[in-house]
């Protein structure tokens, strides 16, 4: 009997070992924990061999119809990583590893783990979060939109990730604002998972004609989180998409609750017990 019949026999003969009925069926899903800073970051083990486009390509064809889009996109030694936002497309990336063959018959290894961004801010950065403001400013209205800022495609073409939900990023911008468009009238920052306001407490100082703030569809979940605000005369205040709007089951609830809080504040702050601040106190209810 030659070599190759002897271990034919080894793995095929009764008593000896023998391939599992299910060994090529699909992998155990594995699951990803939501990362509290809502980024996650994709490492791409010797992924600088292969042309960008060709290693998203394959990535994108593999998760769709689910999107992604690669945020800060580097390349250290053999590696390639960037950040994404969104967690369905992190977990997909994350069973993407070892699922893929590229060009040359190796196994793709993708490695995906929730991130909690350090994000240095020197002369690039600034110069291009400069430019990115300017280019987003309306000299009409005084009205500067930063909604998503961390996916402008200023941002994404010069491989810069620059999340306005940390805080050297939020006192950057309002830093910048103050140097050069002090008179601000209107500011979107919709759109950039801010989880508290307490970074933009310098605003109340460096924007004092602020009239109109749009903070929607981040993640504030409490209204004493807008206590930061509260030197600022806003004349319009949007706060759609947020969950501590769904506390409200009504819109008048919303703001009876906003007037309200807003007098009791003023109360213990000034000390006022005299009468004529109930008449204030009725007002605002009425109102």
């Amino acid at each position: 009997m030659n070599a190759v019949s002897r271990n034919h026999d080894r793995y095929n003969s009764g008593g000896s070992r023998k391939i599992p009925r299910n060994f090529h069926r699909e992998r155990i899903t594995r699951s990803l924990p939501e990362s509290p800073s809502c980024w996650y970051k994709v490492v791409i083990r010797y992924g600088a061999r292969y042309e960008k486009d060709y290693i998203l390509k394959l990535l994108g064809n593999y998760i769709k119809p689910v999107p992604f889009i690669p945020i800060g996109f580097k390349v250290t030694n053999q590696d390639i990583s960037f950040v994404i936002e969104d967690h369905a497309a992190a977990e997909d990336l994350l069973n993407a590893d070892r699922r893929i063959t590229v060009s040359d018959g190796f196994k793709m290894s993708v490695q995906v783990r929730p991130f909690n961004p350090i994000v240095e801010i020197g002369t690039k950065m600034t110069e291009a979060m400069t430019k990115v403001m300017s280019s987003r400013y309306n000299a009409y209205n005084k009205a500067l939109d930063i909604s998503k800022f961390h996916l402008d495609s200023n941002f994404l073409a010069e491989g810069l990730f620059c999340p306005l939900n940390r805080e050297n990023v939020m006192v950057a911008v309002i830093n910048i604002i103050n140097e050069s468009i002090p008179d601000l009238v209107a500011l979107d920052i919709s759109g950039n998972k801010l989880s508290t306001l307490h970074y933009m407490k310098s605003i109340i100082e460096k924007v004092p004609n602020l009239k109109i703030l749009h903070v929607g569809k981040n993640k504030l979940r409490d209204i004493k989180q807008l206590d930061v605000l509260k030197g600022l005369n806003l004349e319009e205040l949007v706060l759609d998409g947020n969950s501590l709007c769904d506390k409200f089951s009504e819109r008048d609830d919303y703001i009876r609750y906003r007037r309200i809080y807003f007098f009791i504040y003023f109360v213990l702050l000034f000390y006022l017990p005299k009468g004529r601040y109930w008449f204030l106190f009725l007002l605002c209810c009425i109102k």
